[in-house]
Order: structure tokens, then sequence, then C-alpha cells
């Protein structure tokens, strides 16, 4: 196996945090090249392995969402019981971007806002639809990737979850608080050929943010903020996955790791979590193939 280091000092910080360590099988493919700079240090390796059973397919819902967006509240809640009702089905992520994001003067403590995430919808997916609205694994629906029938969105998402995932995803996050470091390792392993170019997108998530939110004819000062996007461990569209592999066959097993230091000392990390997703990354075919999550303190 050859594995690429692309930062040299990484050897530096590496040394002090011992998960960063592994050994994979032996095997001899063509480097992958990794473009590092979007984030101090990562690595990835690639190399063969027995071709295992299909996970289920779990389904990525973004949602839009803010907090002077009155019948957001509506939305979480048709996601919340979804959720309840199929645990362990859908992955949520709470974007607040664009309109209707903005503190509330004087009652809201936290700025769920991200230019970034603005960024994304406005350039990659190329609309901003109002709110409430999800996109429901990136696929679209019509001529839209954000739907806002909110009642529509649990027929779309059993529509999704219906699927066989070519792809398995293993990850793990490992967190260092001598050095303040996260470590996650996600492993992509192939269920079924994927000839369509990939990326992954690595996403930190937190839970449990009570502040101010509007609803139709009152404010709750009360109100639990959950799945509130915070950072982006890749690039905004994702990083590629062996661009140079025409057909990545089953078997084939894709892993990479990021040392990550978290942007913010307000974050409460007992309530952050890591979301992998793996997405098809054609102009015309953004689907997600699988997506799971766990807690940054695992």
């Amino acid at each position: 196996m050859k594995k690429i280091i692309l930062v040299a000092s990484s050897a530096i910080i590496l040394s002090g945090i011992n998960a960063c360590k592994e050994v994979g099988p032996s095997i001899d493919l063509t480097p992958v090249v990794v473009d590092t700079s979007f984030h101090e240090r990562a690595f990835d390796t690639t190399y063969t392995e027995a071709v295992p059973a299909a996970d289920s397919k779990k389904v990525l819902v973004e949602e839009y969402t803010g907090v002077q967006c009155t019948n957001c509240p509506d939305g979480a809640q048709i996601l919340k019981t979804y959720e309840e009702s199929h645990p362990g089905s859908i992955i949520i992520a709470g974007l607040h971007a664009g309109s209707l994001t903005d503190p509330v003067e004087g009652e809201s403590k936290y700025n769920f806002q991200n230019s970034d995430v603005l960024n994304m919808i406005n350039s990659y997916f190329g609309e901003n639809p109002p709110k409430p609205a999800a996109a429901i694994d990136r696929v679209k629906q019509g001529s839209e990737y954000f739907i806002t029938t909110r009642v529509a969105w649990p027929s779309y998402i059993d529509q999704r979850r219906a699927l066989a995932s070519p792809v398995n995803i293993d990850l793990t996050s490992k967190y260092d608080s001598t050095h303040n470091k996260v470590v996650v390792k996600v492993k992509v392993v192939y269920t079924a050929s994927i000839s369509v170019k990939q990326h992954l997108s690595v996403w930190v998530l937190e839970d449990n943010l009570v502040d101010v939110q509007l609803y139709p004819d009152h404010h709750d000062p009360n109100y639990v903020h959950n799945h509130v996007f915070r950072d982006f461990l890749t690039p905004v569209i994702g990083a590629s996955i062996l661009d140079t592999v025409d057909t990545k066959l089953p078997g084939r097993v894709y892993e990479r790791t990021f040392i990550y230091t978290p942007k913010s000392s307000e974050w409460n990390l007992d309530n952050c979590r890591i979301v992998a997703f793996v997405h098809n990354s054609e102009s015309a075919d953004k689907a997600v193939a699988q997506v799971a999550e766990v807690k940054v303190k695992e």
C-alpha cells in the first residue's frame, strides 16, 4: 500500500496523536492526489477487500431554515416526527443562511448564519429557495433540489430509503483534548460498481442549542435548535474520490483521515456530530449515495 501524507509538517502534529497511525492492507495502487488547502491536515489511501453486504440506505436531509422563519418550526417538527418513527434512517443538517437567519435583536444568544453554506446553496445548487425547504439526498424533484412543500418531505424520503446504496461508510471520531484536535476517519467501501465521479463531504453539526425562534404568533426563547451546521472539513463542494479510477468496483476501499481544530470555543463538543456523505459530482447528478454520522467525542 502506498499512503500519501501531503503536508510535510504533519509528522510533527501526528506524533502527539497516536490515533492517526494506521497500517492498511498491502496493495500497490496509483497514489491518490489530495487537495488539503481547505484544512490543516488530511491524508488518504485506497485498497481492495472482500465485498461486504450493503448497508441499509440512510437519507441526507438538508433543512434550509432560520430563526426568523415563522414556518420553520413546523418543518422541523415534520422531520423530527419522521426521525422518531424511523430511527436511524435519516440524517438532518440544519442550514442557516440567507434571509430570515439574522439573530433576533435583544433576544438571540447565538448567530447560526454561515456564509459558506449560502455560497454552497447559490453556486453548487444554483438556487436559493424560500424557507422552510429541504433537499432530500440532493435529488431534484421537478426542476429544484430544495422542496418547499414540507408535507411532501416524508414521501420523498421514503423513496430514497427504498434504494440500495452502492457504498458503505464507516465513520469514527476521536477528540484529543490535550491538543484540541478531532481525528476523523472515513472508510468508504464500494458494494456495487460506480462509474460516475463522486465526492466526499464531511461536516460538523451541533445539537441542543437553546435560543429564540420566531413563530407566526409568538417568540419562543427556549426553542431547541438541533442539527445546526457549524463547519466544513472538506471543501464546500466536497473532496473528490478516486478521480483516476474510471470505475470503482465492488470491494474498492477509500479511506480518508482528517485532523481538525474546532473553530469556536463556544461550541459544546459534547453536542457536536460529524456527518460524512458520498455524493455524485456530475453536473446533472448530485445524488447522495450514502451518509453516516458519529459524535465528535465518540
